[in-house]
């Protein structure tokens, strides 16, 4: 998104997960781009004369998350997504489609892009962010330790205890801290797990969130 919106284009996202039966690419852009822009003009008039603008000069790239959630109970589920995404392509629709390995890919007119597994270094590098001083070692046991970069969920609630401090050797053995010690990936992931919940009822997590420790710990329940 910030890639293409810095050469110019329009990126409007949109979840598969929420496709009607009828998939239509263009259809579900437009409603997206609507609801964001129309809070801002004076009618809904006007936004559809910017889209019909945009899609003419071939500013909109339509970026597709989730195509394996798409349609799950359809039984014709491969032929919609396989016909959705040759109507775009005869409409000269520019399409970004993100999707775990799936069917309805194969025999598609699209270019196709594997991406590699994200490295251990790559993980190391979006848990430590701009902290420095860190113990990189431990950090990067936890990451190998936990196989953080198989569980995008682990990887986020890594990064988001390291910021708060949570991850420090000081910290380690401290109430509402992760315990590091003698653990496998299992233990590990679950420390990581209650130490997040911890932190998120005890308010370090979610700051702008206006709710107090009960009422944080009844939301997590």
């Amino acid at each position: 998104t910030e890639l293409l919106a810095d050469k110019h284009a329009i990126p409007v996202a949109i979840r598969l997960r929420d496709a009607p039966a009828d998939l239509d690419f263009e259809d579900m852009a437009r409603d997206r781009f609507l609801d964001e822009v129309n809070r801002l003009l004076l009618s809904q008039a006007e936004g559809e004369t910017i889209w019909r603008r945009l899609l003419k000069d071939g500013k909109i790239v339509v970026l597709a998350d989730g195509l394996e959630e798409a349609l799950p109970v359809d039984p014709d589920r491969d032929n919609i997504i396989r016909t959705a995404i040759r109507k775009a392509h005869q409409q000269h629709l520019p399409l970004v489609i993100a999707s775990r390995p799936h069917d309805p890919l194969r025999a598609t007119d699209a270019a196709m892009l594997t991406l590699e597994p994200l490295s251990y270094e790559a993980a190391l590098a979006y848990i430590v962010g701009d902290r420095t001083g860190e113990d990189e070692r431990r950090l990067a046991w936890i990451v190998e330790t936990a196989e953080v970069i198989e569980a995008p969920l682990y990887l986020q609630i890594t990064r988001e205890l390291q910021v708060k401090g949570l991850l420090s050797p000081t910290s380690a053995g401290q109430a509402g801290a992760v315990d590091t010690r003698g653990v496998d990936r299992s233990r590990l992931r679950l420390g990581l797990l209650r130490t997040w919940e911890r932190a998120l009822i005890d308010g370090h997590l979610r700051e702008d969130v206006p709710l107090n420790r009960a009422e944080r710990h009844a939301a997590i329940e």
